[in-house]
Parts: structure tokens; C-alpha cells; sequence
């Protein structure tokens, strides 16, 4: 019994060896032809140029397992835990850089608010304090503070005190350019308002212009340097 079943074995592989041909191509007139595998190894003419072959082995099968995929064979095994272990670290690792970073960043915003309110401050002070030398100067030109508001004939206000003072912030190109016989509104000075010196803008109070939205205002009445009867002069402090 055993032995008719390793011949009837044997049989049943070389029926499988003959379904499986497989292309040859003559070395010497590359005549590509059909043969079977069961001819592999063996020698004689070729039917196209008479010269003398050898047959190959068949090329050899893909594994069980395997998919084709542009012409090539590619596993389709499960890849081996070891990669999804690495995947797992790697993702862990990302999340925790990117907690990190936000808990840094929660930790030092309060700081850094704290840091540019002393740099805006500190930049606020040092505006007040160039223009109150600019009045200075003005005062020991004129021989007396700038008005607050300049008016005309017909009491329509002008221009402020901030023009009166360009040249003392040595902004004298601005100073030129405006027109004093036009109110400060007109088409000519308004298109100045975009040239705003930084020292009337306060850092933390965002962008302003010259003529509308100074970050500083002077402060007039009884017993301050701009009374309603007109501007002291520096003499006349006590």
C-alpha cells in the first residue's frame, strides 16, 4: 500500500511539473518559445536556428503568502510585533514632546505678558519724556508753551500743539509739509496722518495718527501750564 501511494504520488507531481511551462529564449536567435518544465536540463537543437541548447530551470515560483504588486511580489505576512512596539513608542513619544511644549508655553505666556508691560512702560516713559522736552524747547524759543489748539478767525480749530513741536522732535521734513492755512483735516494735511511719529504712540495703546488718535493729550485748566487765559512761559512756573 505504501508503496503504490509514493508511486501514485510521484505521478501526480510530474502531471503538476507538465501544467507548469514556462518561456525560453534561444542565447543565439532569442526565439522565445513555450516549453515545459519537465524539459529543464536537458540539451538539444533549437527548432529555430539549429544550434545546440540547454534548457533551463523553470523560473522560480513565488511563495505561498505573496501578492503581486507592480510586477513584483510582495509579502502579505503580518508585519512582526517588534514594528508595532516601535509604532507604539513612537506615537507615545510625539504626544508627550507635544505635551511638554504646551505646558512650557502655559507656564511662560504669564511672563512674557509681564516682560512686554515693562518694555511698553518703560518705552511709554521715554515718550512723555521726549516730548516734554520738546515743550521745553518750544518754551525757550517762543518764549512761552504751545497752545493745546490753534484756531481760526471763525473759531474752526487748526492744528494741536503736536505740529507746533515737530521741529523739536526733529521731524522738521513733516513740519514743512503741512499746510497752516488749512484746518488739520483738509485733503493735504490728512494725507500726513499715515506718517505719525512713534514718540505719540504708546506701545500698548496699538497704532495711532498724529492728528486723531494721539496715545497723549495735554492737560489744560486753572493751575496747569495751559490755563484759558494762554500757555505760561517757563518763567512764570513756580
Amino acid at each position: 500500500m505504501l508503496v503504490d501511494a509514493i508511486a501514485e504520488f510521484s505521478s501526480n507531481q510530474r502531471r503538476l511539473r507538465i501544467d507548469m511551462p514556462f518561456y525560453f529564449t534561444c542565447p543565439y536567435c532569442f526565439k522565445k518559445t513555450l516549453v515545459d518544465d519537465s524539459l529543464a536540463g536537458q540539451q538539444g537543437a533549437c527548432a529555430n536556428c539549429a544550434k545546440q541548447i540547454t534548457i533551463p530551470e523553470p523560473p522560480a515560483k513565488p511563495q505561498a503568502g505573496t501578492k503581486p504588486v507592480g510586477g513584483k511580489y510582495l509579502s502579505s505576512q503580518p508585519r512582526s510585533p517588534m514594528f508595532a512596539i516601535w509604532a507604539v513608542k513612537l506615537v507615545g513619544l510625539v504626544l508627550c514632546l507635544g505635551l511638554v511644549v504646551s505646558v512650557a508655553v502655559f507656564m511662560l505666556k504669564p511672563i512674557y505678558v509681564v516682560m512686554k508691560q515693562r518694555r511698553d512702560r518703560t518705552a511709554c516713559m521715554n515718550n512723555l519724556q521726549r516730548i516734554a522736552m520738546a515743550l521745553n524747547s518750544y518754551a525757550d524759543r517762543y518764549g512761552s508753551y504751545p497752545p493745546p489748539v490753534v484756531y481760526d478767525s471763525a473759531g474752526k480749530p487748526m492744528h494741536s500743539w503736536r505740529v507746533l513741536i515737530l521741529p523739536e522732535l526733529d521731524e522738521e521734513s513733516l513740519y514743512s509739509q503741512y499746510n497752516f492755512d488749512e484746518p488739520w483735516d483738509s485733503v493735504n494735511n490728512a494725507r500726513l496722518f499715515a506718517s505719525c511719529p512713534k514718540v505719540y504712540t504708546s506701545p500698548g495703546a496699538g497704532s495711532g495718527t498724529i492728528f486723531q488718535h494721539s496715545s497723549y493729550v495735554l492737560v489744560t485748566g486753572d493751575k496747569t501750564i495751559f490755563p484759558k487765559a494762554g500757555p505760561l512761559a517757563r518763567g512764570d512756573i513756580s
